[in-house]
Formats: C-alpha cells, sequence, structure tokens
C-alpha cells in the first residue's frame, strides 16, 4: 500500500501541456487550499493503513538520472523502533511485495537486523544492511516526518539488497544481476553521478531486472488487522 512522500507527488498530472481545470492534480498543484485537502487526505489515509496493518509500503519514482527509483516502508518504527526498510533497483510490484513480506516479519515481532540474510521466496534471497543516517534523511521522507524527533537522528533503516539467479550479492564477485543502487556505507564501489546517496558495488551483468526474468514472489494475501 502507497503513502505521502512529501517532496515528491506522484500522483502529479504527467501532460506537460494539461491546462484542464478539472484537473484534480493540476488543481492541486496551483491551489494552495487544494494542495492542503488533498494532503490531509493522504495523511488520513496512511493514518488508517498503520492503525489497521500496521505499515505503508511508498514507492518513489526515478525522477533524475542521480536519483533511482526506490519504495520503503513507513510504519515499522512503531514496533519498538524497529528500524524502517527500503529496496532498490526492482519494479514498483515487486518491491512492495518484498518489503511486505519483510514486514508481515516485524509484525509478528520478529527482529530485523544488519547483516542478516533471508529466504522470502524459493528462488530469492535478500541481505539486510544499514543504511547511512544521512540516508535516511534523504530517503525515508515520509517515516522521518512521523517519527523523527526534532532534535534528534533520522530514523534508522535497512536496506533489503536483494541476490541475483545465481544467489550473489552485488559486492560478490559472481554477481551477475543488473545495478542495484545502494543507500549503505559505501565501503566499496562507485558514487551514482550526481549523487549524494546512492552508490553501486561490483559490476552489473548484462540484463537490467526490468527486462529480465520477474522475482519468483509468493502471491499477495491481505494481512490481519492489528487488535
Amino acid at each position: 500500500m502507497a503513502a505521502r512522500h512529501p517532496p515528491r507527488d506522484d500522483d502529479s498530472c504527467d501532460d506537460e501541456t494539461c491546462d484542464d481545470e478539472t484537473c484534480p492534480a493540476c488543481a492541486a498543484d496551483n491551489d494552495p487550499a487544494a494542495t492542503a485537502a488533498w494532503i490531509a487526505s493522504q495523511d488520513a489515509l496512511l493514518d488508517q493503513i498503520l492503525r489497521t496493518r500496521g505499515w505503508a509500503v511508498q514507492p518513489v519514482l526515478d525522477d533524475r538520472p542521480d536519483e533511482p527509483a526506490y519504495a520503503y516502508t513507513i510504519g515499522l518504527f512503531a514496533f519498538d523502533s524497529h528500524p524502517e526498510l527500503v529496496v532498490s533497483g526492482l519494479r514498483d510490484d515487486e518491491a512492495t511485495r518484498v518489503l511486505d513480506l519483510l514486514g508481515e516479519r516485524v509484525r509478528r515481532h520478529e527482529r530485523l537486523h544488519d547483516g542478516q540474510r533471508l529466504t522470502l521466496a524459493p528462488l530469492l534471497a535478500v541481505e539486510l544492511r544499514a543504511i547511512t543516517p544521512f540516508a535516511s534523511d534523504q530517503l525515508l521522507l515520509g517515516a522521518n516526518s512521523l517519527y523523527r524527533h526534532p532534535d534528534g537522528p533520522a530514523v534508522p533503516g535497512l536496506q533489503a539488497v536483494w541476490a541475483d539467479h545465481t544467489g550473489s550479492l552485488p559486492w560478490e564477485p559472481a554477481w551477475a544481476g543488473p545495478t542495484q543502487p545502494l543507500a549503505t556505507a559505501p565501503l566499496a564501489g562507485d558514487a551514482v553521478p550526481g549523487s549524494r546517496v546512492w552508490h553501486t558495488a561490483g559490476r552489473s551483468g548484462p540484463r537490467g531486472r526490468q527486462a529480465g526474468r520477474p522475482l519468483r514472489l509468493p502471491p499477495p494475501r491481505r494481512p490481519r488487522e492489528l487488535p
């Protein structure tokens, strides 16, 4: 489920020539009152999701070459200050499913941690790596707006780094997958040009994830509401 990501309005109108006064997105862009009403409606939706489910997933588009697409959770920090989760390099539906599978573990009181390797499906393994505080500040905007103390640090975050079809991770010699941007501490690798957050590790395989085989994930299921 998606939630609001303040600085990027993914519901904005994509038609640069649109001047339709009845277009809700354009009206919100041009009318402060409409913008405030839209934000209030999104906040109410997010509050409902968090109260009934426990967490939401926010996809973020790749607006610029230095800003890769990614998705992150909002709400896991409410489970005893558990880190929020982020994933990159996947389609929106795949990223949402990966984060939902991990979120279900947190809701069952499992504490995920840095360096933990998990098998989410027969052919899908992820390793959790802590992201930097600066990355959290820049990427997890919705979570930080809810949970960060005004004078405190950014909420902690873990990146779910997915393995390729060989089971290898981006920093391992056998890695044969596409580029997977990382927001972890850059021990090795190259920065994404123009980005102060993302970097890469290892080399990319010949085929991008979106052009290759889809992830084999268990089908989504409706989670029970929180008591």
